[in-house]
């Protein structure tokens, strides 16, 4: 049984009772990594608990440090360092032999093996919190920003010192902080959407009005987006020699909070067409009256 689930159902147990090896190599040193076999190991904390990055052994490194295939591993035995889930640090388990085909039940930390103790699982849904009991949920999320506490990680592999204030040279503390302008976006537009497209707020809206021009209007169109423009708005004009539908679509889909249409009655009676995108309802308005209607809507 070289799986988790295979072993957990031929020993009728819980995935739970079993513990889950993960050998790697942090540089020339073996290290072999646990956690409950209900677990999945994260590998950025384990990267912070070896203080440095790592690899997954080969399948001839595995055999030669350990005597048998991955699926058959265990941490009784054997004389490279061993990092434990702090979940393993009572109770007793199902481990690999470290023999091809061979599990050993009722293997205990401490009594068994002695390992060094770190979180390095992945939180599921439904932990526990440690403080108050209360349960963690898990949602769907996209990351606007992030940090990543480095410390020498960097700086000493690359000689990176500075002078403490009694004169000794020390490696540079480092931090990674980030928000990402591309994500940042993909969240707005999650939550400020409809079926014909994107619903830009106006305080992060590439432009705040698109003026859609119909053919033959295109120098009503031009004074009604000078206006805009010297009053201070930020103006898309869409002068395209394509049909009507397809502009509309694509003013609905670019999503500006603000959509003029100038067709043919901008030449009968000078007026266009005002629309807001979060309303999607028509306007009539003279083209000398558009930036005090445009601002009556904003206020």
């Amino acid at each position: 049984m070289t799986t988790i689930e295979s072993l957990a159902e031929f020993l009728d147990i819980d995935p739970a009772a079993t513990s889950k090896a993960m050998p790697v190599m942090v540089g020339e040193r073996p290290v072999l990594a646990l956690v409950r076999g209900d677990d999945r190991l994260s590998e950025e904390k384990l990267v912070t608990a070896l203080g440095e990055a790592y690899r997954p052994m080969t399948d001839e490194e595995i055999r030669a440090v350990f005597g048998a295939s991955g699926g058959s591993l265990g941490p009784v035995a054997v004389t490279i360092d061993i990092l434990a889930d702090e979940a393993l640090r009572e109770g007793q388990f199902v481990t690999g032999a470290n023999r091809d085909g061979w599990h050993l039940r009722g293997v205990e930390a401490g009594r068994d093996y002695k390992p060094q103790f770190a979180d390095i699982r992945q939180a599921n849904e439904g932990d526990a919190c440690i403080v108050c009991g209360g349960k963690l949920l898990e949602q769907t999320a996209i990351e606007l920003g992030h940090i990543f506490k480095l410390g020498t990680f960097y700086s000493v592999p690359f000689g990176a010192t500075f002078l403490d204030e009694d004169g000794e040279e020390k490696p540079l503390v480092m931090g990674s902080y980030g928000i990402g302008p591309a994500r940042t976006m993909a969240a707005i537009v999650e939550q400020h959407n409809d079926d014909r497209g994107i619903v830009w707020p106006r305080s992060v809206a590439p432009y705040d009005v698109h003026i859609v021009a119909l053919p033959g209007t295109e120098s009503y169109a031009d004074q009604a987006a000078s206006a805009l423009h010297e009053a201070g708005f930020d103006v898309l004009l869409d002068d395209r020699d394509a049909r009507a539908g397809e502009k509309f679509a694509d003013a609905d889909l670019i999503g500006c909070p603000f959509r003029v249409t100038v067709g043919r009655k901008a030449a009968e009676d000078g007026t266009v067409d005002l629309r807001e995108r979060a309303k999607g309802e028509d306007d009539a308005v003279k083209v000398d009256e558009l930036v005090g209607a445009v601002r009556g809507k904003l206020s």
